[in-house]
């Protein structure tokens, strides 16, 4: 008895060991099994080093402008007609909450667009006609101007032989040639012209279906949908509060030539409303014009005025009240703004250099603002007094599973898992309300077909319904 008391207790004692070693073995599994997975998880571009990511993404950009201009005939004006379709789109999504028929609000888009585009190149033409017809009307004046300088230059001890080299050449009625060119390349465009509105209709008229796809994306791809509908938004306010304040400037800039005697201040007032749409440098071409006529008819004191209120207006309305009014809505800094111009007006053209921020928008949607593991990037297109959206996923930032942020070193904390719940909480949000359009568009689907049959179930019972149709 006491034999088989002693081996019990033999027994007892070693199962707790064998017990915490299989313990021991199964969380080790458990790690190893952990630190695979993780491993997988962090394996393709996101195990690069950020800085190797950050190449790969400048080279797969430049590949994909190349490829762009390459295509840019096709690619700019469809471009050109989708931003104006999101431009005018809140009036048809108006009218159909409204009870307006679909097809009439499709309508009243394409009218409007068709307005819009149609103002716009008119006010080119009359811009780019007047400015070579009025312009060559002071050639004599412009070379007088010239040759003044030069001698002055001379009279102070200047070396003016290698600027005469070089200028001597230059005929002033040639560069009004070139210009009277390129107004006929401009009026000549019918082709470029005719396919901006073929587009734009397919566009405006595809309300109904865009309006389903977007509620089919956002139920698939609640991030996606959720950039492009930020997209669509800060294009609006783009274009409206370009609008707006290229209006005022003009207005004013009209004012400032008339105090000043320039000649045909409401031409040079159209060319700082058109100029206005290029950014950053837009304002600086359309001071050139009224300036050098201000200098060339009434002398330097004239021009400088002319500069003056050019400079004052632009500074006061262009860089401190629609910052003031729209405050970081587009999301660019000044240098991504000119960057930008520089990049898509060099690619694309002359309408790069228009849409040179609608474009940039468009890919930063894409690549950047729809996957929150790129939105760091964002860091280098937002102005420095935006609010901070970076955001990243747990996964992402803390690959190794220690609570430690893989790129500052610095705990994860409240305001991260509070990032991380906005974004879930915005995706849960978009998810159902793509399922509620979804949900409206089918019931409104439901009703006209039992509308539809109801008509011809009438037709059918009465005859003379139909004849009378």
């Amino acid at each position: 008895m006491g034999m088989l008391d002693k081996a019990k207790g033999m027994v007892q004692a070693v199962k707790p060991g064998v017990i915490s070693d299989r313990g021991s073995a199964g969380a080790e599994a458990e790690r190893a099994n952990a630190a695979k997975a993780a491993e997988q998880k962090a394996s393709g571009l996101e195990a690069w080093p950020t800085g190797m990511r950050f190449a790969f993404a400048l080279a797969a950009s430049a590949l994909i402008i190349f490829l762009l201009s390459l295509i840019a005939g096709v690619f700019m004006p469809t471009f050109l007609a989708f931003s104006l379709a999101l431009a005018v789109r809140p009036a048809s999504e108006w009218l159909i909450r409204h009870r307006w028929p679909v097809g009439l609000a499709a309508l009243v888009n394409i009218v409007l667009l068709f307005a819009i585009l149609f103002i716009m190149l008119g006010l080119i033409a009359i811009a780019i006609t007047a400015m070579v017809t009025e312009l060559p009307r002071y050639g004599a004046k412009f070379q007088a101007l010239y040759e003044h300088a030069i001698n002055q230059l001379d009279r102070r001890g200047f070396d003016t032989s290698a600027v005469l080299d070089s200028w001597k050449n230059v005929d002033i009625n040639r560069v009004f040639s070139y210009l009277s060119g390129f107004a006929n390349q401009i009026s000549g465009a019918g082709t470029t012209l005719f396919f901006i509105i073929m587009v734009a209709i397919f566009v405006v008229g595809d309300t109904v279906v865009v309006r389903r796809r977007a509620a089919e994306l956002a139920s698939y791809a609640p991030g996606f949908a959720i950039a492009l509908r930020n997209f669509s938004l800060r294009v609006r306010t783009y274009f409206l509060m370009t609008t707006v304040f290229g209006a005022v400037v003009a207005l004013v800039d009209v004012g400032i030539l008339y105090a000043f005697g320039v000649p045909t201040p409401w031409t040079w007032g159209i060319l700082a409303f058109v100029a206005n749409y290029i950014p950053a440098v837009g304002f600086i071409l359309s001071m050139i014009p009224p300036i050098l006529l201000a200098l060339a008819l009434d002398g330097v004191w004239p021009a400088v005025g002319v500069f003056i209120g050019y400079m004052v207006a632009s500074l006061l309305f262009l860089n401190i009240l629609q910052p003031r009014i729209a405050g970081n809505a587009v999301g660019l800094n000044a240098t991504v703004s000119f960057l930008s111009l520089m990049v898509w007006s060099t690619v694309m053209g002359p309408l790069g250099a228009i849409l040179a921020v609608p474009l940039t928008l468009f890919f930063k949607a894409i690549f950047v603002d729809s996957d929150p593991r790129t939105a760091w990037i964002d860091v280098f297109f937002r102005p420095s007094d935006a609010p901070t959206s970076l955001v990243t996923s747990r996964e992402f930032r803390d690959r190794d599973g220690d609570g430690v942020d893989d790129t500052t070193g610095i705990p994860r904390g409240i305001d991260t898992r509070l990032r991380e719940e906005q974004i879930q909480d915005a995706a849960e949000k978009e998810r159902a309300r793509a399922q509620a359009t979804l949900e409206e568009l089918n019931q409104e689907a439901l009703e006209q077909a039992a509308e539809k049959a109801e008509k011809e179930k009438a037709k059918k019972v009465d005859p003379s319904a139909k004849t009378a149709e």
